[in-house]
């Protein structure tokens, strides 16, 4: 399986790569159990792209394949999705539950070439564009497989405004001694100007950046971490756990119950959601 280069933050020194063979038959089960969050922001854009009956669609980072089996419900019988992700253990969960309109495919984005131009009315990135190193020609690629007027959307980590969860771990993390490896964060998060710039640089139009505030509830430490380890694809903190740090991880429950409520630990994640059209032929 290829890896990708990564730069940004994280929760010590960066790996030189992040890696998409971390990934495992638990992790792909554990995200399939506990994707809610991003399923949620997902079908936010989903409303917002306005899928209609017929339409063709790219769904590319489809995990174990909530929005993309939810997709191919709007475009209907006569409509048709392609659902291309990385990680085949997500792909085998994914395929368990089959729709006539819908094909699952093993690829990334260094895997569009083979795809046809002007092949899709909307091409949808969910909580994917943060992994892509090279993002200005991801949207050369996706402008191309775009109809003319096509939409385009996607929902990314925001650069200035990390999740509530990082900003809380993250000065823990540099006081401890022998700092784990890994991520906290996406390593290409987006920015409202550069990202305009970007879609306007690869021919879209009518682009709209929203930056929205989500709510997600965590029965313990434990649990946000099991969340974000199966969310990153087992690029997340390494070497973090009550045996191999106990300071550390006492001191990130101490904070973390801060913000316990009577519905749990409860934390903001902000995210900018992107929708943009295809300039006419």
């Amino acid at each position: 399986m290829r890896n990708s280069c990564i730069s940004g933050p994280s929760a010590g020194p960066a790996p030189a790569i992040i890696s998409f063979s971390n990934d495992s038959p638990a992790l792909a089960q554990a995200y399939a159990r506990s994707n809610g969050p991003q399923v949620g922001h997902g079908r936010l854009l989903l409303d917002d792209l306005h899928l209609a009956s017929g339409e063709s669609v790219l769904d590319l980072g489809a995990g174990t394949g909530e929005l993309a089996r939810l997709a191919a419900e709007r475009v209907g019988a006569s409509g048709s999705v392609l659902a291309l992700e990385p990680l085949p253990e997500r792909v085998s969960l994914a395929q368990a539950q089959p729709r006539t309109n819908l094909r699952w495919q093993v690829g990334g984005s260094e895997d569009l070439d083979g795809l046809p131009s002007a092949g899709f009315d909307v091409v949808l990135l969910n909580s994917v564009f943060h992994w892509i190193a090279d993002q200005p020609r991801l949207l050369g690629d996706l402008g191309r497989l775009l109809k003319s007027q096509g939409r385009l959307g996607l929902s990314t980590g925001i650069a200035d405004r990390p999740h509530q969860q990082a900003q809380l771990l993250a000065p823990l993390l540099a006081k401890a001694i022998d700092t784990p490896g890994g991520l906290l964060t996406p390593p290409h998060t987006a920015r409202n100007d550069v990202l305009l710039q970007q879609l306007e640089q690869a021919g879209f139009v009518d682009v709209r950046i929203n930056q929205h505030t989500f709510v997600d509830h965590f029965a313990d430490l434990t649990s946000l971490l099991d969340w974000n380890a199966s969310s990153f694809f087992g690029n997340f903190l390494k070497g973090f756990s009550p045996s191999q740090t106990p300071e550390l991880w006492s001191a990130a429950e101490r904070s973390l119950e801060r913000h316990r409520t009577n519905k749990g630990i409860e934390l903001e994640r902000y995210l900018l959601l992107v929708t943009a059209r295809r300039a006419p032929s």
